[in-house]
């Protein structure tokens, strides 16, 4: 097997040549994967590191939460708002001028002043 130029020997040197590229190819590709790993951590403040994916994770699920919050907050909003657009309905739905003599004589001017009451009718304000 001194000889490189036999059969066997060109097959060594081949199989030698494809296992030195496959050993680079392997070590670029540990480089780029641990660049990754690195590049996929960062600070954040007094927590110490966290992974970026878990940060996102948790980003989602508070606007998730937040979403929530704001539908439920203005579906309050909006029975809120329909109460009291019922009630201003109902606040004044009747209106009128009253007409009176303040001193009774026929010589004297008539007054008027408007007067409303609201849908139920308890009294004229």
């Amino acid at each position: 097997m001194t000889d490189l130029t036999s059969t066997q020997g060109i097959v060594a040197l081949a199989a030698a040549g494809t296992a030195g590229v496959a050993l680079i190819f392997s070590l670029v590709l540990a480089v780029k994967l641990r660049r990754l790993r690195r590049a996929q951590r960062m600070v954040l403040g007094n927590a110490g590191e966290r992974d970026l994916v878990d940060q996102a994770a948790r980003l989602e699920m508070g606007f998730a939460d937040l979403r929530e919050w704001v539908e439920e907050t203005l579906e309050r909003t909006a029975m809120r708002m329909e109460t009291v657009e019922q009630r201003l309905d109902g606040c004044v739905t009747y209106r009128a001028l009253v007409r009176y003599d303040a001193s009774w004589t026929a010589t004297a001017p008539a007054s008027c002043c408007p007067r409303s009451c609201t849908a139920t009718r308890p009294g004229c304000t």
